[in-house]
């Protein structure tokens, strides 16, 4: 259930936001995983 809200934030967000998909996707990816020392 927490996984399709999700994915629906998303797309809302791409919706919003088309010209910065992976800076958004990459962002909600690595508040959702906590790993920030995956891009640094």
């Amino acid at each position: 259930m927490g996984l399709m809200a999700s994915c629906v934030f998303v797309f809302y967000i791409l919706e919003f936001f088309d010209e910065d998909i992976t800076a958004i996707l990459h962002a909600l990816f690595t508040l959702r995983t906590g790993s920030r020392n995956y891009y640094a």
